[in-house]
């Protein structure tokens, strides 16, 4: 007598969908517990150093650092929150991908190391100066968010202080971008484009950039913003032989 071996049980209708659902959650509920922990352990070490855990200067560069490794962190942890609500809450068709776990877990550490060093490529941009503290925070804090713009503004510092002669282009003098496109007076701001010779003078609103300093493959330029009124004003590039272009409106002043 022939004994037919009993099919593995499967869950189907509305115990195999709760099942999934139970799975589909798991790990999305875990890292935003995750966060809160993280988000916890931020603010604990904010309320010390405030208060008694720091002895030195308020404006101090450790001080600053740690500041923006602690924006940049907060930068890494809301982005992270962004992303279990769009993918966890089971409204996106593709619903949690799992092959974003390890990032969500290291978003607070890569988010403050790319606090760190947003500060030192925004004092490498102006070396002569320290930078604006509330500046570097609000980078820490944007860039901690955003890897793409990130790397972007690496790849671009890069090119300014490691000047690569060998790449310079035959292009015609032309503005491409200006980043940020939105500041006040003392910001540290990087126009790209094409063409720009060694000692170039760049303007905004018609007045002069501070401490400019050209890429050696003439691509992007990086100086100080200069005093003025609010409003939308035009970035002009002028080379030393009389050429020049503008892009009107490329920068706007913030009250």
């Amino acid at each position: 007598m022939h004994h037919r071996a009993n099919p593995t049980p499967t869950h189907g209708g509305a115990e195999g969908a709760q099942e999934r659902r139970t799975l589909t959650w798991s790990w999305p509920v875990g890292v935003f517990l995750y966060n809160l922990a993280a988000i916890s352990i931020l603010f604990g070490v904010g309320v010390w150093f405030l208060n008694g855990g720091a002895e030195s200067a308020d404006n101090a560069l450790h001080h600053v650092a740690v500041r923006c490794a602690w924006c940049g962190a907060l930068g890494g942890i809301v982005i992270s929150l962004k992303g279990i609500y769009e993918h966890g809450s089971g409204k996106q068709q593709k619903g949690w991908d799992h092959s974003y776990n390890l990032w969500h877990l290291g978003r607070p550490v890569s988010g403050a190391i790319t606090g760190v060093i947003t500060l030192v490529l925004l004092q490498a941009l102006n070396p002569s100066s320290p930078v604006t503290p509330m500046i570097a925070y609000a980078a820490a804090f944007i860039l901690g968010t955003q890897e793409r713009r990130f790397f972007e503004f690496l790849f671009q510092v890069g090119r300014i202080i490691v000047q690569v002669p060998e790449e310079k282009g035959t292009d015609a003098l032309r503005i491409t971008d200006v980043q940020p496109r939105r500041g006040r007076a003392d910001d540290v701001i990087i126009v790209c484009g094409t063409a720009f010779a060694s000692g170039a003078s760049i303007t905004i609103g018609g007045r002069p950039l501070g401490n400019v300093t050209v890429s050696g493959d003439g691509m992007a330029a990086a100086g100080v913003v200069p005093q003025h009124a609010p409003g939308d004003v035009a970035v002009a590039v002028t080379n030393p032989n009389g050429t020049n272009v503008s892009s009107d409106g490329a920068f706007t002043y913030i009250a």
